[in-house]
């Protein structure tokens, strides 16, 4: 199992308190990242910054950019995706607190090529 440490960032400030996510080897942080960004009220200015144990930074990508890989996913059974689509269809701006740990065999499939 490997640890990281989840932050969403907004203009230079700790937004919520990190989220320590534990996924077991080989399996991608990226659907981790996407579940955080369904979270987020408010994209502009905001990022999602990922850490290992040692605290050097993994990812750091857009609220935005998360969301557009969303949408983009070729997985059509993705409960990232419906959650978006919900989100759209029913003009929130935000979803309650979801699950991080996120088994995507998309990206899972990608690791292994």
């Amino acid at each position: 199992m490997r640890e990281y440490r989840l932050e969403i960032v907004e203009w230079g400030q700790v937004k919520l308190p990190a989220e320590i996510v534990s996924l077991p080897e080989g399996q991608a942080i990226w659907p981790s990242v996407e579940a955080l960004a369904l979270r987020v009220a408010s994209s502009e200015g905001s990022f999602i910054k990922v850490s290992d144990f040692t605290g050097a930074t993994l990812v750091r990508a857009g609220i935005s950019t998360a969301l557009a890989s969303i949408e983009n996913c070729p997985c059509k059974e993705c409960i990232l995706k419906r959650r978006l689509r919900y989100l759209i269809v029913t003009g929130r701006s935000s979803v309650h607190p979801s699950e991080l740990v996120v088994e995507c065999r998309v990206s899972n499939a990608a690791l292994a090529a």
